[in-house]
This record gives structure tokens, C-alpha cells and sequence, in this order.
């Protein structure tokens, strides 16, 4: 008992002192509860990691604690994608610098093809991609894989890539200015939203060799109308460039899928299931329950041979999204689904009779102030970030989708083209509700000087629609969420832009889900539309997330014809945001269908 009395006091001093020193800015309250205890000290905590809380005493006899010895996790192995790309699976202890080591690559190519600005956000499962020029290292004795997932030779084969055809327009200038040297393709004039790597793809050069060309000492720097001399190809990183950046990565659970060329036999190994087996073959859950006369596809049993069908190449249709069309497009009226994994469409978005009539006087403002009718922002944290949310409808790096039951929506991916692809000024890894103002969030290169992020936005993208995806860092502080989020919806409304709140999959906030109640209460109080992903993440496995509980699964096939889409969060997610912006596309623009 005293054992326990002394660390019950050395608990209360340092909350105490916490307090005292100005570190907690939560709300004096007594502590009367183990869940009082663990709610305060969650709001002490300065990352979003939760603390491991030591439980209050309890009147019971002494117990000798034995340490918890956490079991050794192996260490993923890397996975050879189609085209010989490697993809690296992150695991717990991993490092940026050491992940370029393995590979023998540049950290800052590394983090230019997989969007990193910070080297030291990685997550366990986090999939990167690795530029395929040389082979990783050896893996270790120790070094084996975590599931039944095919074991992918680490030697990558020779690729050879077309490199594409490319239209300069240089940028105006005098006849004598014009007659570029042999070791000059073109003058570009940097355009919004561009930044120095996405140039680089563009001219088929590397990343260091448009820096030097042009001096560049921070390749994060750029200004809009800025004149860069693009240097004649450098044909040694021409294929690096072309061929890495082909591909957005699965995660691990969810491997890109192969056609088995022959019908095969699985036994079944102990942690096996149906639905993981499907995923490894590259085959329907179904096509697989049905080639074994399977009724229950949460029943195998270990060392149960399951044949296996040839697995049918799918058809993926494509959006055409040229964004340069000006007529309007038309919705497809046919065979409109009303569900999604079983949830109305009306309670993953809703939208009142009252609300309708706030976003049509927002909109009305809006026009009157100029805004795009066919543009909308986002605003959020990682769960939303290129290239996972929404990339693939603006036909990104040349990726399908197949929209299967949803094919409708294609009208609204025509509507909105452009803005799919976009992550825009105001969506950065780490995301607070307070940060959306901070001019130190802004990104420096687009953004004037004390500009906050999401003016900057509104200011260079122009939108007339801003989604919102935020709360997963804002822990422990509901008061602050609620009165940031208000700021956010008023500075909005008053610069014309309709903001769409989204509820979120984690709980990373806390069990009783705080923020996203929060989320709820506003959207009824200034009658808005509610986008409740949190609704549709409750039909998905571990909520659509991954280990880290925040992070949300990757849905590479963006094929809605196959029920494992269905299953990952950024599937989920994905498709209720179309859902969302064809709903509003529908309300500000009645005659569309």
C-alpha cells in the first residue's frame, strides 16, 4: 500500500507541476476516476502517441508486477510491383535515411516521389515507393515476412520506359533570348500549385540537375512566374523518373494483385482467411468461396486445401478529365445505388432542407465574389493528403479507376476536374484545427508573407466548395476544436466558399469520440451538410485504419466491381466524397439531372 500511496503523489506532483509551469492548458478538474486520470494526462501529452497511463490504486492485496516482454515483430519484406518497382513496407524503428541507405537511393528523392515533407513522419505499414535502379540490399537471416503474402525476388528486372512526348511553351521573350543552347530543352515559367519536383517529371529531368541548373539551394522554393531553364535531358535519371513515379502504393495487407496464370492449390496456414487468401491470388472473395463450396468465408481451417480459379484481368474505365471542357456535363440517372456496405447514402451525407438553403446563399455569395463553380479545396490532415484521396478521378499518373454500381458519378468527376488531384495549400501532415491559421503552416512559395493556409487557398485555388477533414491532432483540447472549427466555418462563409465538415474513422481524440460530436453539433447549429464518414467507417475492418490507428488503409485498384475496395478506408473514403460533391453538384445546379 505504501508502494502505491508514493505513486499516486508522484502522479499528482507532476500533474501539479505541468500545470504550474503552463505545459497543461486543458481545465482544472479534480481527478475521482481512472478514467478521469487517464482523459487529463492524454491532454499532457504533446504528440499524438497515447501515453501509457499507470492505473490508481485499488484496495486489494500487494501484487509482484512481472515486466511485459513484447513479443519481436518481424520485419516486412519488400514487395516487387508490376513494372519491377519495389515498394518498401515501413516497420516500427525505420528511418527515411536509413530506408535511402537499404536501398543505395537519395533521401531526397525518396521523399520527393512519396510526398514526404517531413522525414520524420513515417508510420509503421506506410508504403513507399523505391526508385528501381538498384537492387535492394540483401535481406538479414532475421529479416521474414508477416503474412502469406507471394515472396517477391529482390532483384529488379530492367525496364525499359517511352518517355513521353512533351509540349514546351516557352515562356515570351526576345528572338535572341529564344535560340536556347544545345544544353537548353526550354524556359519554364512556374504555374500555382507547382512545385520543382512535379517540373522535373515534366522535362524528363532529375530533380538535382533542374536545382543546379538553376541554382537552386531549396528545391521547396519556388515563386509563381518564376523562370526556370530546363537543362537538356539527363538520359541516366530519365528512366528513375519515369518509372517510379508510375505507381501509387498498397499496403501491405492489401497487395497489389496478380493474375495466377494456372489454377493453383493453397493449404491453409494458421492465421490464414478467406478474404486474405483472395487478395494474395488477385481473385474475388466470392469467385474463391464458390470454387470450394464455401458458404461461411469466416470459416477455413488450418492445413484446408482451397483451389484456386484463374484469377480474370479486370476492365477499368477511365475519367476523362481534360478540365478544359466548358460545357456542362450530365449525370447519369441509371441504376443509382442507395447504399454503401450497407449504409443509406442519406446518413453518410446529410443534408437538411435548412441546410440546403445555407450552401445556395453561400454560393450565390460566392459567385457574386468571383469564386470557381467548378473548383473545390481541401483542408485537413494526412487522412487526406496525395496521393490516397481523390487523385485517381483526375487520371493521376495515368492510373484507371472502375467505378462499377457508381459509374453516375463520372458527371461530377467531369464537373469538378481538376481539383481531384490537387492537395492544395491547406492540407499538411499533422494538421491541427488551430494550424489552419498559422502563417508558418503556409506554404512559403505560393503563399504571401503572414498569409495563413487556408487563405492562401481560397486565394489561389479559388474554390467554391471546401472540404474538411480535421480533429485526429487535436487531442485533449475539445474547447479550442469547437472554437477553431467555428473559425473556420465563419471565415468560409464569409469568403463565399460552402465548407463541408467530414467526421472522422480514428479515435485517436478518445474513446468517446469527442471531436467528431463536436463536429455534429456544428454543422446542426450553422445548418450545414454533414459528410459522416465516421457512419461508413464503422462497416470496415479496424474502422478502415491501419495498426497506428490513424492512419487509414490505401485502396490501390480504385475498382469498385471488387468487395476488397469496399473494405479499405480510402476506398470507403473515397467514394462517399464523390457521393458528397454529386450531391452538391446536384443542389447548386438543379438542371443537371
Amino acid at each position: 500500500m505504501r508502494k502505491q500511496t508514493v505513486q499516486v503523489h508522484v502522479l499528482i506532483g507532476l500533474c501539479a507541476c505541468l500545470i504550474m509551469s503552463g505545459c497543461y492548458q486543458g481545465y482544472g478538474q479534480e481527478v475521482n476516476s481512472q478514467a478521469e486520470l487517464e482523459a487529463l494526462l492524454l491532454s499532457l501529452t504533446p504528440n499524438n502517441d497515447p501515453p501509457t497511463v499507470p492505473p490508481l490504486p485499488q484496495a486489494s492485496p500487494s501484487v509482484t508486477l512481472v515486466p511485459t516482454i513484447a513479443p519481436a515483430t518481424d520485419t516486412p519484406a519488400p514487395i516487387i510491383a508490376e513494372g519491377g518497382t519495389i515498394i518498401h513496407i515501413v516497420a516500427p524503428g525505420d528511418t527515411l535515411f536509413n530506408i535511402a541507405q537499404q536501398y543505395n537511393v537519395q533521401m531526397e528523392l525518396l521523399s520527393a516521389l512519396n510526398g514526404i515533407a517531413d522525414p520524420e513522419s513515417l508510420f509503421p505499414e506506410q508504403a513507399l515507393i523505391i526508385p528501381p535502379t538498384n537492387a535492394p540490399a540483401e535481406p538479414t537471416q532475421e529479416s521474414t515476412q508477416t503474412s502469406n503474402l507471394p515472396t517477391a525476388s529482390a532483384t529488379v528486372p530492367a525496364t525499359q520506359t517511352e518517355t513521353p512526348t512533351l509540349t514546351v511553351t516557352p515562356s515570351p521573350t526576345t528572338t535572341e533570348e529564344s535560340q536556347l543552347s544545345a544544353d537548353v530543352q526550354a524556359v519554364h515559367r512556374v504555374e500555382t500549385g507547382q512545385t520543382l519536383f512535379q517540373i522535373s517529371q515534366q522535362y524528363s529531368v532529375s530533380l538535382d540537375t533542374l536545382a543546379a541548373a538553376n541554382a537552386l539551394d531549396d528545391t521547396s522554393q519556388l515563386a509563381i512566374g518564376q523562370e526556370l531553364v530546363i537543362p537538356a535531358n539527363d538520359a541516366d535519371t530519365t528512366s528513375l523518373l519515369n518509372l517510379s513515379a508510375t505507381l501509387i502504393v498498397e499496403e501491405a495487407v492489401l497487395n497489389v494483385p496478380t493474375a495466377t496464370a494456372n489454377p493453383a492449390v493453397h493449404v491453409v496456414s494458421a492465421g490464414d482467411t478467406l478474404y486474405q487468401i483472395s487478395l494474395e491470388y488477385g481473385i474475388s472473395l466470392e469467385s474463391l468461396a464458390g470454387a470450394n463450396n464455401i458458404s461461411d468465408t469466416n470459416q477455413v481451417v488450418v492445413g484446408q486445401e482451397l483451389q484456386i480459379p484463374v484469377a480474370t484481368p479486370l476492365s477499368v474505365v477511365a475519367g476523362e478529365n481534360t478540365g478544359t471542357d466548358t460545357s456542362m456535363p450530365q449525370r447519369i440517372a441509371l441504376n443509382i445505388p442507395t447504399q454503401v456496405n450497407g449504409v443509406s447514402l442519406n446518413q453518410i451525407i446529410q443534408v437538411s432542407p435548412q441546410a440546403e438553403a445555407t450552401i445556395l446563399e453561400i454560393y450565390e455569395r460566392g459567385q457574386t465574389m468571383g469564386r470557381n463553380p467548378r473548383a473545390f479545396s481541401k483542408l485537413g490532415d494526412s487522412t487526406i493528403e496525395n496521393p490516397h484521396f481523390l487523385t485517381r478521378f483526375d487520371n493521376w499518373q495515368g492510373f484507371d479507376y472502375n467505378l462499377g454500381d457508381y459509374v453516375y458519378l463520372e458527371g461530377v468527376i467531369d464537373y469538378y476536374a481538376g481539383s481531384f488531384i490537387r492537395q492544395g495549400e491547406s492540407v499538411r501532415r499533422g494538421m491541427h484545427s488551430w494550424t489552419v491559421f498559422d502563417p508558418q503552416w503556409a506554404n512559403n512559395g505560393n503563399c504571401q508573407p503572414a498569409e495563413s493556409p487556408l487563405a492562401c487557398e481560397f486565394r489561389v485555388h479559388n474554390p467554391s466548395i471546401l472540404l474538411v477533414r480535421l480533429g485526429a491532432n487535436d487531442v485533449g483540447v475539445p474547447r479550442a476544436f469547437e472554437n477553431n472549427m467555428r473559425d473556420v466555418i465563419e471565415f468560409s462563409i464569409e469568403n463565399g466558399v460552402i465548407p463541408i465538415l467530414g467526421t472522422k474513422a480514428d479515435r485517436n481524440d478518445g474513446a468517446s469520440n469527442p471531436n467528431n460530436l463536436i463536429i455534429r453539433r456544428l454543422v446542426e447549429e450553422y445548418q450545414l451538410p454533414l459528410w459522416d464518414f465516421d457512419r461508413l467507417a464503422d462497416t470496415l475492418p479496424r474502422r478502415g485504419l491501419t495498426t497506428d490507428g490513424i492512419h487509414m488503409t490505401i485502396n490501390f485498384s480504385h475498382d469498385y466491381t471488387d468487395p476488397a475496395t469496399f473494405r479499405t478506408g480510402h476506398g470507403a473514403n473515397n467514394l462517399s466524397a464523390l457521393i458528397l460533391l454529386d450531391v452538391l453538384w446536384q443542389t447548386l445546379n438543379p438542371d443537371v439531372g
